[in-house]
């Protein structure tokens, strides 16, 4: 049990992190979105693969890069907007 909290809070975190980061380094929260969004997708597209290679529809592969792009998004603004907040910048 422990290890499906890990394997669900990493992703959830990292893609967080990268939207920080990428506010920290241009200081726009669109950036945040964009780079959220390109980790997710690479990443929902690996997972799709993976589903795949054992034997589940192609049709995974496409899911996963949809919902990966837009929970990254999602994430990534989440962490662009904690990066604004925690340096008082104006967002």
């Amino acid at each position: 049990m422990p290890l499906l909290i890990i394997a669900g809070l990493a992703p959830i975190a990292l893609l967080m992190v990268t939207g920080y980061r990428a506010w920290k380094r241009f200081g726009l929260i669109r950036i945040g979105v964009i780079a959220g969004a390109t980790a997710g997708g690479i990443g929902g597209c690996a997972g799709g693969v993976a589903y795949v290679v054992f034997g589940k529809s192609a049709v995974n592969v496409v899911a996963g890069t949809i919902v990966g792009v837009a929970a990254g998004a999602v994430l990534g603004a989440a962490g662009a907007f904690v990066a604004a907040k925690r340096t008082a910048r104006k967002v």
